[in-house]
């Protein structure tokens, strides 16, 4: 690289990293980052991007900038062990790749790495764990009751091999207690103190526990879809809460994004599909059908979305032959765009979309 080209990179990258610490904005300090990772300034990016998640912690461009930063520094070693994978199977190598997947996000691969250690190695416990755990957390933040019970299953299969599985025990307790089920939860808890009874955590929840009334009856699945339905409601009140606004200055907000290309509606709708503020755009549109296509197609999208066993919906598109539908979760919310198809480009409505989100609702809301 000759001179000039190196001058012209650095005071690149410096611009970058004044804009990132200036910047209020989440995409244009998601966009720092990116300058920096391809400039290959990695620790610069890092020390970012973790100020970055401390200050915006649910926007979308921050985690995926973050994501784009992990996926760098894991590539090589990503490679090495699939490489090593094909050549030479072990349950340990399985179980790094699928930790890597895990951390950044992708649980899709994760399952599907951990499916494969286990039909090689039925007897390895440290798959069953991570699916435990991804379950578990899947559970925890969208309160879907089938993550529950995949998240007991495997956790059950862990101590079957290893019973003195200190963490797995003590997540499995402590989920079993979080749904209702006292003496399952009491159960594993004291498998801990046979073989620890100093431990501080497992003791304060088995105080704890012993206070409570167990159940006639602890049937899991209809625990699960109890706290399924509880968490619902949760989950609206807090993302009501992190917008910080009421419906009148949501709808306000909403009505902004009239100046897509080709936009024909906008509706903020629950996890269940139901709308919160909508504003039609286009002619010709009843509100009638259009309240029943945003019902229906975030709906559809939830359904196969939680049939694939691929979690709640993050964010698609679907392309009809003169609508366009983009649909993005924020918080537990999602922001649903109808547009028309001749006279909008996807990738464009998409970025308008997430600049919305971030700088509109989220960091304007009061959502840090």
């Amino acid at each position: 690289m000759g001179w000039f080209a190196l001058w012209r990179r650095n005071r690149n990258l410096n611009a970058a990293i004044r804009k990132a610490r200036t910047s209020q904005a989440p995409a244009s300090i998601a966009a720092a980052i990116r300058k920096l990772i391809s400039g290959g300034e990695y620790d610069k990016a890092r020390l970012i991007a973790r100020q970055a998640v401390e200050s915006y912690p649910k926007s979308a461009s921050i985690q995926d900038a973050l994501r784009d930063l992990k996926k760098v520094r894991y590539a090589q070693e990503m490679k090495d062990l699939s490489e090593k994978i094909k050549q030479n199977p072990n349950p340990t190598l399985y179980a790094r790749l699928a930790e890597m997947y895990y951390d950044l996000g992708e649980t899709d691969q994760t399952l599907e790495v951990c499916r494969q250690c286990v039909a090689n190695f039925p007897e390895y416990e440290g798959a069953y764990t991570i699916m435990g755990r991804l379950r578990h957390e899947r559970f925890r933040k969208e309160g879907l009751a089938r993550d529950g019970m995949k998240a007991v299953e495997n956790y059950e299969k862990t101590i079957r091999l290893n019973p003195n599985s200190y963490k797995t025990l003590l997540e499995l307790g402590g989920l079993y207690l979080e749904i209702g089920a006292i003496r399952l939860g009491v159960e594993k808890l004291e498998k801990i103190q046979e073989f620890d009874r100093t431990d501080e955590r497992t003791n304060k929840l088995l105080d704890w526990a012993r206070g409570q009334t167990p159940l006639p009856e602890e049937d899991l699945e209809d625990l699960f879809k109890i706290q399924q339905e509880r968490r619902v409601q949760i989950r609206l009140e807090t993302a009501a809460d992190r917008i910080g606004m009421t419906a009148a200055q949501v709808e306000r907000k909403v009505g902004r994004l009239e100046g897509i290309p080709g936009i024909i509606s906008v509706g903020l709708v629950t996890p269940a599909g139901s709308p919160i503020v909508y504003r039609i755009h286009g002619e010709g549109l009843e509100e009638a059908s259009f309240l029943e296509m945003l019902s229906s197609v975030f709906s559809a999208a939830q359904e196969c979305s939680q049939r694939m066993d691929i979690g709640g919906v993050e964010r698609g598109t679907i392309t009809g032959e003169y609508v366009r539908v983009h649909f993005v979760a924020f918080e537990t919310l999602a922001l649903v765009v109808l547009t028309d198809v001749q006279s909008s480009k996807p990738e464009e409505v998409d970025l308008r979309v997430d600049a919305f989100i971030d700088e509109e609702l989220y960091a304007r809301g009061g959502a840090r």
